[in-house]
């Protein structure tokens, strides 16, 4: 698996601008997965998950409940 420069690696975590893993995979010219992974390496992932889970629970709309609440 190729690895970005450590540099890279701490101006990603060092940055506070875009909101969304997306947003910082553009920025940095690398994928959403690197970024999760990096995050994940850092014990950040968790920021972007419960992001994600609150978007899933927002768009399922009034009366519907988000699928990572279903069996």
């Amino acid at each position: 698996m190729p690895t970005i420069p450590e540099d890279q690696r701490a101006a990603i975590l060092a940055d506070d601008g875009p909101p969304s893993h997306r947003a910082l995979a553009e920025q940095f010219g690398v994928s959403k997965g690197t970024i999760y992974n990096v995050a994940r390496d850092a014990g950040l992932s968790h920021l972007w998950e419960d992001r994600t889970a609150r978007t899933e629970a927002a768009n399922a709309g009034p009366g519907q409940s988000p699928s990572w609440g279903q069996s």
